[in-house]
C-alpha cells in the first residue's frame, strides 16, 4: 500500500506571530510555537500552521504528556477553542490592522 504524505499548510508570519504571544495556558511570555493534537491526520502527523497556538515549555510538555493522558477530549476541546480566538486575534491585529 503507497500512503502519499499530505503536504500541510505553513505560514511561517503567522508562526512569528503565534511565537510573539503569551502561553495560552498559563499567559507567561517565552513560547515556541505547539501545533494541535488529537485530532485529523495520521499518527506523527502535523497539523498546519493555523492549527498553531503559544505555549511555554512547561504547559506545551504537560498537553502532551498528562493532558492527552487524563483527558485527550477535554485537551481537543481547549486547543480547539485555543486555536479559535488566536485566529480571530490575528486577524484582527495583523491582518486588518
Amino acid at each position: 500500500m503507497n500512503l502519499q504524505k499530505t503536504r500541510r499548510y505553513e505560514d511561517p508570519a503567522y508562526l512569528a506571530w503565534i511565537r510573539t504571544q503569551p502561553c495560552c495556558h498559563c499567559l507567561c511570555d517565552g513560547t515556541v510555537a505547539h501545533h494541535m493534537i488529537g485530532i485529523g491526520g495520521r499518527m506523527g502527523s502535523k497539523m498546519g500552521d493555523h492549527f498553531a497556538m503559544p505555549m511555554c515549555v512547561k504547559c506545551h510538555s504537560d498537553l502532551h504528556t498528562i493532558w492527552m493522558r487524563d483527558d485527550k477530549a477535554g485537551a481537543i476541546a481547549i486547543q480547539s477553542q485555543w486555536v479559535h480566538d488566536l485566529q480571530a486575534r490575528y486577524k484582527q491585529e495583523v491582518e486588518d490592522g
